[in-house]
């Protein structure tokens, strides 16, 4: 077959070569255009990292065999056969060598991806736990257990009296200028930590979903409540007399909830592009993506892979994707909004003008109201 077994990291890159011994006696790591992005963080106890191989114009079949020809440690973690990538376990300096390899295009690390907070422990103008008048101050927020999301709705529930409170800004992102007949033709895929999709805000929409492996559990159980918060602000009822009214308050909208992200909001960047297929083969128009990273340094923001699997998405499936420009108030690149195939939203408040949390860059091409969003949550 040609083919010789790699008895180590230094000889993979010899195992398909042409049989001239000569030909690596001057090899070094620049010898070919593959490129090596690592991140260089923590391994596991084995000393091996999740890395990222995206390979060269092979069909997915064959790539697990010819790793095994050239007798390289790694482990399978996920397959990413629309973009030609593998996820891996294995230890840097096999990375080292696969990147040599002339099959290979890309190795990298799998970046991680974080939730972006929904701007937590800020009070709802009006709302009051004790139902009087005014906003609580941040001090009561935090006494009632922690602030955020859920103790946003409590307020919000127990000021309801039979009547939706809509979200404010709804006039100016022009969503009462969207039929419900044109909403029936659009299908929304949230990646994030699931939906409670018996919340009865919710539940009279059309929803369905899937899970990222067994470990995270169903995904209509949001163990975190970012999602369900989400969902809410996307689709949340109008006319059933309790909580709020979404962008989409018919009732009748169609989401697929995607959950990657569990109770720590933290998920990889390879998950993410693995399920965007999944939102693809749902049907999905339109994918709703609260999440990211901020670029502090080489190798924790552009990733080869990501972009590859995004812009697929959005050039091959059509699908219009929409990212948070981030919440860490700066001006550096956030991953996945930063990408060309990625609508950036940033964030604005009652005023109209720029939060101060929200990121800014050139990439940024969006704005909508983002803060004091009260919302649906788990059980409430």
């Amino acid at each position: 077959s040609g083919f010789a077994m790699a008895a180590d990291p230094e000889e993979a890159d010899n195992v398909f070569g042409d049989g001239d011994d000569n030909d690596n006696d001057n090899d070094n790591d620049n010898d070919n255009d593959n490129e090596l992005r690592i991140i260089e963080t923590e391994p596991t106890d084995d000393g091996r990292v999740r890395m990222v191989i995206t390979f060269e114009d092979i069909i997915p079949e064959q790539i697990q065999s010819l790793l095994e020809i050239a007798n390289i440690d790694f482990e399978i973690v996920l397959v990413l056969p629309e973009t030609l990538a593998e996820v891996v376990m294995m230890t840097y300096e096999w990375a080292r060598a696969v990147a040599k390899l002339p099959f290979v295009k890309f190795v990298e690390e799998d970046p991680k991806l974080y939730l972006i907070p929904n701007a937590d422990a800020r009070p709802v103008p009006g709302l009051s736990t004790d139902g009087g008048a005014g906003p609580p101050s941040d001090g009561d927020a935090a006494a009632a257990g922690g602030g955020g999301t859920r103790n946003r709705w409590r307020r919000l529930q127990g000021q309801s009296s039979g009547v939706d409170y809509p979200l404010y800004g709804l006039d100016l992102i022009r969503a009462y200028d969207v039929s419900d007949e044109y909403i029936s033709s659009v299908k929304i895929c949230v990646i994030d930590s699931g939906c409670e999709r018996a919340h009865e805000d919710l539940r009279s929409n059309a929803i369905d979903g899937e899970s990222v492996g067994y470990a995270l559990g169903n995904w209509y159980d949001d163990d975190n409540g970012h999602g369900t918060h989400v969902a809410g602000t996307i689709a949340a009822t109008n006319g059933n007399g309790v909580g709020l009214q979404g962008v989409i308050r018919s009732g009748t909208a169609e989401l697929y909830c995607v959950k990657i992200f569990g109770a720590s909001g933290e998920s990889y960047g390879s998950d993410a592009a693995a399920e965007l297929q999944r939102c693809a083969d749902a049907g999905a128009n339109v994918v709703s993506m609260s999440y990211g990273r901020t670029d502090s340094g080489y190798g924790t923001g552009y990733a080869y892979f990501e972009d590859a699997a995004y812009r697929k998405a959005y050039e091959d499936d059509g699908m219009l994707l929409l990212a948070a420009a981030g919440n860490d108030g700066n001006g550096k690149d956030s991953y996945p909004a930063s990408y060309d195939s990625v609508v950036s939203v940033g964030s604005v408040g009652r005023t109209k003008s720029h939060s101060d949390f929200s990121q800014y860059n050139d990439g940024v091409e969006l704005a909508a109201p983002g803060e004091d969003i009260a919302s649906t949550y788990n059980g409430n």
